[in-house]
């Protein structure tokens, strides 16, 4: 059975809709009643459960929901209609069909993950400054992929953020493919770039979000207590020290390196802890600029009618009201 999501509900009712429970909160206005969260496999709305039999005193709780087997991961079935900004349920009941499991509400990356995972491991390899591991440095090419290596399944599987952009199962893995393609195009555009240390840069920009993000079995992805003290530059960064530790590197090049991860967000007010300093350092943070947000539009032209403009703006998107042309479908 196809799973609706919120950008396919309109003032139309939906029946017998499937979604997965992440909240419940027990809430008090003229009577009682349930705040909760529901997850479509790939945004989270919120929505207000009410008694359906209003004559009853009690009202709604999150005792009498869990009574009847609604707990947070468990999957609901429901009436529900879009009221403006707001979604309206009814009828809503535990999930009986056995058919629909947490599985159908994984968001994966759209492409063949080993593929793109051994485009970039490939890639890097290409790049490689000194392939034969002569002379008295290894090269960042080396440094990159035994990073990539000893993180493999963290770096396939893990969303990229919590919301935004890439926010799903191999979301990082997904992001950093896309962002090669480009980081290899802007090289043969301005040759005088060191493409090695783009291509590292490009592929490890992130790297700090397999330990700062933990990513659920369905994509969905929280902040670590790491997160939280560190950020993902800091941690990249730490990840980059700890790994030149184990052999003899170029000091200039690992803090090029470093320099790029701890600039990539572009300015302070973005989150960079500093700003960048070299070519590569600037294209790395247009790199992912792009990208992040062609990927805002692309998840956000969702639910958008052809030659319309969205009510809701995209906070990420310098909170623009987005426009989808009248020709993409």
């Amino acid at each position: 059975m196809k799973i609706v999501k919120f950008y396919e509900i309109s003032e139309e009712k939906v029946l017998g809709a499937h979604f997965i429970v992440c909240d419940l909160v027990d809430k008090k206005k003229n009577s009682k009643y349930v705040a909760g969260q529901l997850f479509d496999g790939e945004t989270i709305k919120s929505v207000n459960f009410f008694n359906q039999n209003r004559s009853d005193p009690r009202g709604m709780t999150v005792e009498i929901m869990e009574s009847m087997g609604i707990v947070k991961d468990s999957i609901i079935e429901t009436d529900i209609v879009k009221n403006g900004e707001y979604y309206n349920v009814d009828n809503w009941k535990l999930n009986t069909d056995p058919s629909i499991t947490e599985d159908a509400f994984v968001k994966v990356a759209p492409i063949d993950l080993n593929e793109a995972y051994n485009f970039i491991l490939n890639t890097v390899k290409e790049v490689d400054s000194n392939p034969e591991e002569q002379g008295q440095y290894k090269s960042l090419s080396y440094l990159t992929n035994r990073i990539l290596e000893s993180n493999k399944e963290a770096f396939i599987s893990s969303s990229a953020a919590i919301r935004m952009h890439h926010n799903y199962k191999s979301g990082l893995l997904y992001h950093t493919y896309r962002m090669l393609e480009q980081a290899l195009c802007l090289c043969n555009v301005y040759s005088y770039v060191d493409k090695e240390l783009l291509v590292c840069g490009t592929v490890l920009h992130d790297i700090g979000k397999i330990n700062c993000l933990e990513t659920d079995a369905c994509g969905k992805a929280t902040v670590t207590p790491q997160g939280r003290l560190l950020d993902h530059a800091v941690v990249g960064i730490m990840m980059i020290q700890e790994e030149s530790y184990k052999d003899c590197y170029d000091s200039e090049k690992i803090m090029m390196l470093q320099h790029m991860i701890a600039s990539h967000h572009g300015k302070a007010e973005w989150g960079a802890i500093t700003t960048p300093s070299f070519p590569e350092a600037l294209l790395l943070h247009q790199i992912d600029m792009t990208d992040s947000r062609m990927n805002m539009f692309e998840e956000n032209y969702k639910g958008v009618e052809p030659g319309t403009i969205s009510n809701e703006y995209v906070s990420g998107l310098e909170k623009s009201n987005i426009y989808k042309p009248s020709y993409i479908k």
